[in-house]
Parts: structure tokens; C-alpha cells; sequence
């Protein structure tokens, strides 16, 4: 009773797992989404540039698969630049998602200058122009502000609002069934054997004893077969963790790079561009590793755990013997393979 337990403990255990991992894998696989670059509305020409870069970088999330900024900007070269000057914007949207692969567009607008408050406004369009999404807000401001504080702390605000860069609800697994209870073998019937026909009155038939002499049940195959792939499983888990650890690394990395009040070098943003790629990849991998390895040792469980001794249905199975005895007779009967 003890072993069956903990047995059942075991799997539950790897359920869980599972499930904590299942969240990590969704937020990973999330469709991907084009970044228009931002639209500073309210200044001059020559201070908004800063500012659209502040704003770009402060809407890269985790929880987001964005598009690479230089599939972005190919087909905005064609765009004059950015669909604001379109004459369809929300169809200039569309295309922009259907040319890099994406199954929506986020445009950002924001004017950072106005001395009371902050009004910003997130548009999502699908890949046919049609709008899924818009979200305008307006935020308080502080007094003598600097325009950079004001852009990241409204694209933060905008973005925890808008259902684009929220992570997907983990999908819940079902519990695999609870094997059942060993069903107890038939006790075999006592055979009896008849009384010799005598002229006089027979004695009673003394009882006749039966013993069975056959092997051992063994398990069956599901054993090591469930063991195995429960090793493999807990190896797949420990690789999405190392991965995974790998890639907050890289993104801890690309965030520091922005941290402070002033934007890195330009010779450095080819090295950003692939520390946030490098990231990326590293959290899918650690995703799909998470997920196989967890699904690998879960049916590693349920075999382990469904696995049975098989137990004789015929009382006469080849390489068992019976020793019969009778009033008569003695005797021994020997069942060959």
C-alpha cells in the first residue's frame, strides 16, 4: 500500500511540473507581431528621434514575439518611411504584418510635451487591414519631467492594458486516470475423484489435496520501459532550464543596456539585435524541451505505474505440476511446455 502511494505521489508530482512549464511554452509561442516604430506627435523633428528609439526598446516584452527590426524597416522603405503618411493607414498596417509573416501590426502614438498630462494610444490591425485592437489612454504627468521618462512610464502603462503583450493563460493538461485496484486470481475448484464401484459398501473418499507448482508472475515490459522514459523526461526538464536560464541572461543583458538615461552607441546595436534574437531562440528551445520532456516522462509514469503481474487464467498452464491423492491413488500430473 506504501509503494502503490507514493507511486501515485510521483505522478502527480510530474503533472505539476507539467503545468508549470506549459505557461513558459505558450508566452514562447505566441503569433508573431509587427512593431511600427513609434509616432512623436507634439515636438520638433529634431527631438523626437531620441524619443521613438526610447520608445521602441520600452515596448520589447517577453510575453510579445516581435517581428526583427530590419524586416520592419525593409518594407517601410517602400512605405516612405512609416505608414503615419499613408493614406490608409490601417491598410499600410496590414501589409506591413502580411509582408514579415506576422498576424498583426502594434502602432504606437504618443506626445510627450504636453505640460499636464500624457496621451498615448495603442492601435493593433490584423494582416488585412482590419482594426483588432485600440486602446487610448491619458496619464498624469509630473512636473519638469525629462520627455524619455515620460515616453517610457506611458508605453509601460499602455502596454499592461492592451491585450497584444498579455501572456496567454496556461493550457491545463488532463490527469491522466488512476489505474485500478489488481483484480484477485480465482481460487481453483477442488477436484474430486470418484469412488470405485465395489460390491460392498466404500469408505468415504478421502479429501483430495492439490498443489500447484508454477513460476513466479514477473512484470511485463511496461517497467523498464516507463523508467527509461522517465529518465529521458527529467533530462529534457533539466536542458529547458538550462536554456531558459541562458536566455534571461541574454534578454538581463539587452535590458541593462537600456537602463540608463541615455540610449548605447549606435556600433552597438548590432550586438543588441542579437543578444534580444539569442534570447529569443533560447526561450523556444527551453519551451519545446519543457514541454516534450515533460510529456516523455508522464507516459513514463503512467506505464510504470499501470504495470502488473500477469497472473495464469487457466489452471493448466504448460510448466506447472499437481500432486493428486485419492483412497486408492496417489499421483502426480505434470503440465509440458
Amino acid at each position: 500500500m506504501v509503494n502503490s502511494l507514493s507511486r501515485y505521489g510521483l505522478l502527480l508530482a510530474l503533472a505539476a511540473a507539467s503545468l508549470a512549464t506549459s505557461a513558459h511554452a505558450q508566452a514562447s509561442q505566441r503569433e508573431r507581431t509587427a512593431l511600427h516604430p513609434c509616432v512623436i506627435t507634439g515636438g520638433k523633428k529634431a527631438d523626437v528621434s531620441e524619443l521613438e528609439a526610447i520608445c521602441a526598446t520600452s515596448a520589447v516584452r517577453e510575453t510579445m514575439n516581435l517581428v526583427p527590426s530590419n524586416e520592419v524597416r525593409t518594407f517601410l522603405e517602400k512605405e516612405h518611411g512609416s505608414c503615419a503618411k499613408a493614406k490608409n493607414r490601417n491598410a499600410c498596417l496590414g501589409r506591413l504584418a502580411a509582408a514579415t509573416q506576422a498576424t498583426r501590426t502594434l502602432y504606437i502614438t504618443v506626445n510627450p510635451f504636453t505640460p499636464k498630462s500624457t496621451r498615448i494610444t495603442g492601435l493593433v490591425v490584423d494582416a488585412t487591414g482590419k482594426k483588432v485592437e485600440e486602446r487610448p489612454l491619458e496619464l498624469p504627468r509630473i512636473a519638469n519631467q525629462p520627455p524619455r521618462d515620460v515616453v517610457r512610464f506611458a508605453v509601460s502603462q499602455l502596454l499592461d492594458q492592451m491585450e497584444v503583450s498579455k501572456a496567454p493563460a496556461p493550457e491545463i493538461l488532463p490527469m491522466p486516470m488512476m489505474p485500478g485496484s489488481p483484480v484477485e486470481p480465482e481460487t481453483p475448484p477442488v477436484v474430486a475423484q470418484p469412488a470405485p464401484t465395489q460390491t460392498s459398501p466404500a469408505p468415504a473418499p478421502s479429501p483430495i489435496i492439490i498443489v500447484k507448482h508454477e513460476p513466479s508472475p514477473g512484470l511485463e515490459w511496461k517497467t523498464p520501459v516507463g523508467i527509461t522514459a522517465m529518465a529521458v523526461g527529467g533530462a529534457g526538464l533539466i536542458t529547458s532550464g538550462v536554456l531558459l536560464f541562458l536566455g534571461n541572461s541574454d534578454a538581463k543583458k539587452f535590458n541593462d543596456a537600456y537602463a540608463g538615461t541615455t540610449l548605447p552607441p549606435s556600433t552597438d546595436l548590432e550586438d543588441l539585435v542579437d543578444l534580444r534574437d539569442s534570447a529569443k531562440s533560447k526561450h523556444k528551445l527551453a519551451a519545446i524541451s519543457a514541454g516534450a520532456g515533460a510529456a516523455v516522462a508522464i507516459t513514463g509514469a503512467i506505464l510504470w505505474l499501470t504495470d502488473r503481474p500477469s497472473s495464469p487464467k487457466q489452471t493448466g498452464k504448460a510448466g506447472s505440476a499437481r500432486l493428486t491423492a485419492g483412497p486408492s491413488q496417489v499421483g502426480v500430473l505434470v503440465f509440458l511446455p
